[in-house]
């Protein structure tokens, strides 16, 4: 009888507990879920901190952007800027530069603000006249021909923009493009370049 009245017990034990254990084993299943997901967000968390310090010394080192108050921001992936810039190139090369480091997946750039021109028509004629210097200068050899540089103006600030042979030349188009009529400074991003 003891026997039957053990056998018993334990099968009620069981039937009353089996619930219990399949909730536990849930429960338990969904912990580990939870701990794989919170696991990911932290790696991902910390890549977008890497991401986002890269893209700031990118910038950091970039002649025409390095001044500018740029705020970079990076979630899951994705490189969020923020600030106001003097020119389109400068907006286009923020944005190629934080889409060029490894991991990003994509660039926001709609906080990017550039700066409009109070005067489009003087900035427009000051931009052909440094075009036409730049022309100038290569037509009488002071600088190399066939160069391919980008000039944009704002409120009469000259920014150039591309690469060079040779690093003189930088010099050279800066000081002919600071001596034409009304332009209030200049500011290069031109790179030289070894010629193949």
């Amino acid at each position: 009888m003891n026997f039957t009245n053990n056998l018993i017990s334990t099968a009620v034990l069981v039937a009353v507990l089996s619930p219990f254990s399949a909730f536990a084993a849930t429960e338990m299943d969904n912990v580990k879920t939870d701990l794989k997901h919170a696991g990911a967000k932290v790696a991902t968390a910390a890549e977008d901190a890497a991401i986002t310090t890269k893209v700031k010394a990118l910038l950091a080192v970039e002649a025409d952007v390095r001044s500018l108050k740029i705020h970079v921001t990076t979630k899951d992936y994705v490189v969020y800027l923020e600030g106001t810039v003097d020119t389109r190139l400068q907006e286009t090369r923020i944005v190629e530069l934080a889409q060029s480091v490894k991991g990003v997946k994509d660039v926001n750039g709609s906080k990017l603000v550039v700066t409009s021109s109070n005067n489009f028509f003087e900035d427009a004629l000051i931009t052909a006249k440094v075009k036409g210097k730049i022309m100038q200068l290569a037509n009488e050899d002071k600088i190399a021909k066939g160069y391919d540089l980008h000039v944009e103006t704002t409120n009469g600030v000259v920014h150039v923009f591309g690469k060079v042979t040779d690093r003189n030349d930088i010099a050279i188009v800066e000081k002919s493009v600071g001596d034409i009529s009304d332009v209030k400074g200049v500011k290069t991003n031109v790179d030289v370049v070894v010629k193949h």
